[in-house]
């Protein structure tokens, strides 16, 4: 069985929280980027392939991965170097975006509005480096000036099949194979 979803979110998610202390004591700043890559790409899958059923769970381990790569960043800028510091900021709301995008409207923006608090916090608490305050307030801005989503409700122009099908005597070049293109005779371009 291949463990998919919002368990194997948390599976990397905890790994990711018990190196934590290793990367702490020992300040290895390589298995930090490496615990913190798996949560951010696997919880972005799981946030942009999640339907309307799994939306609870896929929102809930998105903010999970959030909290997890923001604490995790917190304690080691005092430790680790400030580029990977900031890198961690900076892929830590990935998922949360991802998800927001895909749910789309009042729900997405939500969403997105706890990536910002919870950048803006980042930012915010004293003592943090100079880069990482700017990596954070940077992310926070992405994340707050998301495009509206492609589920658009705007009408699409006609293409050549559906004006062909209201009128049969309709020719448009370019039309694709697909079209009754060729019962139609082509002179002088497009007539409808």
């Amino acid at each position: 069985m291949i463990v998919w979803g919002w368990l194997l979110v948390a599976l990397v998610l905890a790994l990711q929280i018990a190196a934590l202390p290793v990367v702490l004591r020992q300040r290895w700043s390589v298995l930090a980027a490496v615990a913190a890559a798996g949560p951010v790409l696997y919880g972005a899958g799981v946030g942009g392939l999640a339907d309307s059923t799994e939306r609870p769970s896929a929102v809930a381990v998105a903010i999970g991965v959030l909290v997890a790569g923001l604490a995790t960043a917190l304690p080691a800028a005092r430790l680790l170097p400030a580029r990977l510091v900031g890198a961690l900021v900076a892929v830590a709301p990935v998922p949360v975006l991802v998800t927001s995008s895909a749910w789309g409207g009042w729900g997405g923006a939500a969403v997105s509005a706890v990536a910002v608090v919870a950048l803006g916090a980042i930012a915010a608490v004293p003592g943090t480096a100079g880069p990482v305050r700017v990596v954070a307030v940077s992310a926070a801005a992405v994340a707050c000036s998301r495009p509206r989503s492609s589920r658009s409700t705007a009408p699409r122009p006609p293409s050549c099949c559906s004006a062909r099908r209201s009128s049969p005597r309709c020719w448009r070049p370019g039309c694709g194979p697909g079209c009754r293109s060729r019962s139609v005779p082509r002179t002088g371009g497009s007539r409808c």
